[in-house]
Formats: structure tokens, sequence, C-alpha cells
């Protein structure tokens, strides 16, 4: 294990020692240099870490290894080293001479352009605080690098101080040994760098959100888009740190599934054409996409009917007592058919025996569909959508008529419980 370390850690050293030869430019800026300078010094510590460990191997254990390579190929790197360490040197000192040397006349032309020259003024953007959280580091990073590393305004020692002040809890005990210096700076964040650059703490943070979804006690639309978020929110995270979760289908749909009510799933398996294949995370996904913004919408409504204003019940005004006067004598004066007792006896008989005698259409079985355990295993929203399907009166469950030609005085309850 030690010695592909040792190998994978000294071929980048000199892999970004050749690189850095072969692309350096005059063009590249103090900031540029600094930062190779920062990546090579880490890539020398690796590589050193991995010498030491193999040295102190071979002379505390009796394995066979190659000692003379390993220190041979070790100082080869080392020499490449300290060859690009002093070119970088070089060339950052050669640049903030010629910063330095500058016309005074030139430089102040410059900053007058660039004080004056249009630019859309958007709102202050910062970073937040960075606590430690290997979650938060992602965003921590490119946000910090954006608005304090890549200013050219700012000098590393107000860099550091910046980094100060962002930071707390364990991400400030990394830096806070770091000198209040220009050098101090680099030492801070590589050090930041170095403790949370850690693809499989990272990689364990996202498996432990996935692994412990909150459970999803009541079916509201809320609870439901927050699930979902979480989960795609974790997909998303790992193929950004190249983990390959094309196959994880099933697993999701499985962690899912556990933290959602009853009667979602019961909605799910009824979207499935064939409840015997496994469905994909896709079809999850839209699925709850569908649910949270049906329950969403029917939240809405209901809320929107609880606040219209109650009926007028009260007396009429002096000034409509005319009117009203008239229209319920018009009322009063027009006949109004109603069937008479006998026949709405024999109406509500031959519809009572035509449900105690028919079959059932969703279970097939000789009973009818208010007995039928399928049914009443439903909740409301699916038994409406399965009467509706089946074509039975919504008021009393018949099939010899539908629900306007219904003259049963009785409505069903199985429909609003």
């Amino acid at each position: 294990m030690e010695m592909e370390d040792f190998k994978i850690t000294t071929t980048d050293l000199i892999e970004f020692v050749e690189d850095h030869l072969q692309t350096q430019s005059e063009d590249d800026s103090v900031y540029t240099l600094e930062i190779k300078r920062v990546e090579l010094n880490s890539l020398y510590e690796k590589a050193k870490r991995s010498y030491d460990a193999i040295r102190r191997i071979s002379r505390e254990s009796h394995e066979t290894i190659d000692f003379f390579k390993v220190k041979e190929k070790y100082q080869k790197s080392y020499r490449m080293y300290l060859s690009c360490l002093a070119s970088i040197n070089e060339d950052v000192d050669a640049r903030k001479t010629q910063v330095s040397t500058q016309p005074i006349k030139e430089r102040t032309s410059e900053a007058t352009m660039m004080d004056f020259a249009p630019a859309v003024h958007l709102p202050p953007c910062d970073t937040d605080i960075f606590y430690g959280d290997y979650t938060t580091w992602p965003t921590f990073r490119d946000m910090f690098t954006a608005l304090y590393i890549r200013n050219p305004r700012i000098s590393n020692v107000e860099r550091l101080f910046h980094l100060t002040q962002k930071t707390r809890g364990e991400a400030r005990e990394v830096i806070q040994n770091a000198p209040l210096t220009n050098d101090g700076f680099i030492l801070a964040w590589k050090n930041l760098v170095d403790q949370y650059e850690n693809k499989r703490l990272q990689v364990n943070t996202q498996l432990k959100t996935l692994f412990n979804l909150p459970q999803v006690t009541q079916e509201t639309g809320c609870a439901i888009k927050s699930l979902q978020r979480s989960v795609n929110n974790v997909l998303t995270n790992l193929n950004n740190l190249e983990i390959d979760t094309q196959s994880w289908d099933p697993i999701l749909i499985y962690l899912c599934s556990s933290k959602l009510p009853k009667q979602t799933l019961e909605t799910f398996e009824y979207t499935l054409a064939d409840n015997s294949d496994i469905p994909t995370w896709s079809n999850f996904d839209n699925f709850l996409t569908h649910k949270y913004k049906t329950l969403e919408s029917v939240g809405n409504f209901k809320a929107s009917v609880a606040k219209l204003p109650p009926f007028h019940t009260g007396t009429v005004k002096r000034t409509d007592e005319k009117k009203y006067n008239t229209f319920h004598a018009n009322v009063a004066e027009t006949p109004i058919a109603r069937p008479s007792n006998t026949q709405r006896n024999n109406n509500f008989n031959f519809t009572q025996n035509s449900i105690d005698t028919e079959s059932c259409k969703l279970c097939k079985k000789q009973h009818p569909i208010r007995e039928c355990p399928k049914f009443l295993a439903m909740n409301v929203e699916t038994r409406i959508s399965t009467i509706k399907k089946y074509g039975y009166c919504y008021n009393c469950l018949a099939v010899s008529h539908s629900y306007k030609n219904c003259v049963s005085k009785f409505s069903c309850r199985k429909l609003s419980t």
C-alpha cells in the first residue's frame, strides 16, 4: 500500500513540474504563480510522507523492498521540485518588481480607467460562515476563491484576515496557527484544502444523508417535496464527486418508499402498468413531483374556500322588501312536482336490490362494491377515482343509473370518510 502511494505521489509531482515547464508564460500573474507554488508544495509534502513511510517500514520490518530504486526516484522528484520552486519564486519576484517600478502616472491612468469603466451595479455578494462541514465546503471554497483569492486588489494578508472572519469552530482551528502575513494565508488556505478536500469523507457525508432521510408522517405537499429534494441533492453531489449512480434505482426507491405514508405508496402502485416490473427512479421522481403539486393545489383550494365570507341569513332590507315579496309570491304559486312516498320507497328499494345482487367490478366477486375489502382499504381520493372508472353512482354506489338520475335520499359515506 505504501509503495503504491509513493509511486502515485512522486508521479504526480514529476508530471506537475514537467507541465509547468512546458506551459509557463510571461503572462502568468502573481496570483497564478502563487497558486502553482501552493500546489507544488502540497504535492512534494505528499511524496515526502510516502517516502518516509517506506523508509520506516524498511527499517522496522523484514519485508523485501528495493529501497535503492525508491530512494533514487525520490531524489529525482526532489531535484525537480527544487528547480520548479526556484523558477516560480524568480517569476514571482520579477512580477512584483515590474509592478513596483511601473511609472506612477501609468498606474494611475489604469486605476482611473477601472474606476470609471461602465459596470452594472449588482447587490453585494459574500460567502457564508464555514464551520467545517464537508457538505458546505465546495460552496465555501468556490465562493471564497471568486470573491477574495481572485480579487487582484486584495493582498494575501488581507485574504487571511477575511478567511479568519469567515471561519468558525473546527475550520477556525485549522487556520488559527497561521501568522497574519502574506505567506500565512498560503499556509492557512493549504491547510483548509488538505483538511476538507477529502473525497471519501465527502461521499460518506452524502451517503449518511441518503440513509437518514426524514420520515413523512403526514401526506402533505411540503413534506413530500422536501424528501424528493433531499434525494436529488445527494445524487447531484455524488455525480459531482464522480460516483456512478446509474444503477441505484432500486436502492433509491426503497429508501424513499420506506419514508412515505401508506396512502402515497398505494397511489404510486396504481400508476404502474405491471407491479412485477422494477420501476426506475425517473418514474418515481416524476410521480413525487406530480403528487406534491396535486397536494399543494388541493391545499390552496381548501384554504381559499375557508376564507370565503358566510352567506347572509339576516332580514331583508326595507329597500328590497318589495322585490323579495314579489319573488316569494311567484315561487309559492309555482307548483312543484314531488314524487309520492310510494314512488320514493320503490326507487330506493330498487336501488338497494341492485347494489345487493350485483357483482363487484373491482375484484370480480359477488358482493356490492361498498362491501369490497379492496375498496374499503383505499383512501378517499382513490375511492372516488375507482367509482368514476367503473361507472358507479357517486351518491348510492349503484350501477343502474348515473349520479344525476339518482333519487335516493341516502348518500354514501365511503367517499367522504
